[in-house]
């Protein structure tokens, strides 16, 4: 008997470490944020939430969730800016990094979101058939309660960088001219700061690393960021405000930051918003996720 008793456990041991899949956790629930947007369901969206989550939209707009799920809201034009209609999604192969003992991952993945509007097909009110956006998504999701929530998530709807530019020009955007502002951790945002405009040499000396640009077509993995990310340090990209968020227990912050590109040949800046999740290694935070959006609405 005794010897059954002992096999029984070890079974349901095995059992249980088999089934325990916190990456995958984490990316069933970025699916179930997403497919709450796609169905611009407030009340699945806030179920993916935890109370004091920060949620930035397509443009890295801040924007607030009513945990009751306001059914007034229109999630499709927030998070997608897609205005009145349907869309679905497509999620793609999310990198999710998991500290099961601090109870905190993050992640960052691209998906394919396809919309109809009652104008048309075209997110801005236009003509044809529905239209296929590439977008990504990033943030940090937590262990409370237990089961896994988002406790930050911004996403990117691309914009070619020629109608940034445009955009940018017609505003009079000028490039910042004080230090950024900080809000949150001051020494994490001091770290940061110091990040611009050589962002990649503040990249993680880790394995994991993913990064994706405002414009189309800009996502790149740890095999892609290689050939990719010292271009971005061309770009004289500088911070004007710094908003850190600190999780487990320290190990990992959350950046949102309003940047700056300069434009060649021309008194005007381009203004993107960033999110990064930082770790620390050694004396240093370095990211291991760097996402960027056009700030400008369109």
């Amino acid at each position: 008997m005794r010897k059954l008793v002992i096999a029984v456990v070890a079974i349901l041991a095995a059992t249980t470490m088999a089934a325990a899949d916190p990456a995958g956790d984490v990316t069933s629930l970025v699916k179930r944020n997403l497919d709450a947007i796609a169905a611009n369901s407030v009340k699945s969206y806030a179920a993916t939430l935890v109370k004091d989550a920060v949620v930035y939209d397509g443009n890295g707009h801040a924007f607030e969730v009513s945990p009751t799920g306001d059914p007034t809201m229109d999630l499709l034009y927030r998070p997608f800016n897609a205005g009145d209609g349907t869309a679905k999604h497509k999620l793609g192969k999310v990198v999710v990094s998991v500290d099961a003992a601090s109870g905190v991952a993050w992640f960052h993945g691209p998906f394919d979101a396809t919309f109809t509007t009652s104008a048309g097909a075209n997110p801005c009110g236009g003509g044809g058939g529905p239209m296929t956006i590439a977008m990504r998504v990033s943030g940090v999701a937590v262990n409370a309660d237990g089961g896994w929530k988002l406790a930050a998530v911004m996403y990117t709807h691309p914009l070619a960088d020629g109608d940034l530019i445009d955009a940018a020009q017609s505003r009079g955007v000028v490039m910042p001219t004080d230090p950024p502002t900080i809000v949150g951790d001051d020494a994490v945002g001091k770290a940061v700061a110091g990040w611009f405009p050589n962002l990649s040499q503040a990249k993680t000396a880790g394995a994991t690393v993913v990064a994706s640009g405002s414009a189309p077509g800009e996502y790149f993995d740890a095999t892609t960021l290689p050939k990719y990310v010292k271009a971005w340090d061309t770009l004289g990209v500088k911070a004007s405000r710094i908003d850190v968020r600190m999780f487990g227990n320290g190990k990992l912050a959350f950046v949102h930051a309003d940047t700056q590109m300069p434009i060649k040949k021309s008194n005007f800046a381009s203004p993107l918003t960033m999110a990064a999740i930082a770790v620390k290694e050694g004396d240093a935070w370095r990211w291991v996720s760097l996402q960027f959006a056009p700030a400008l609405r369109y």
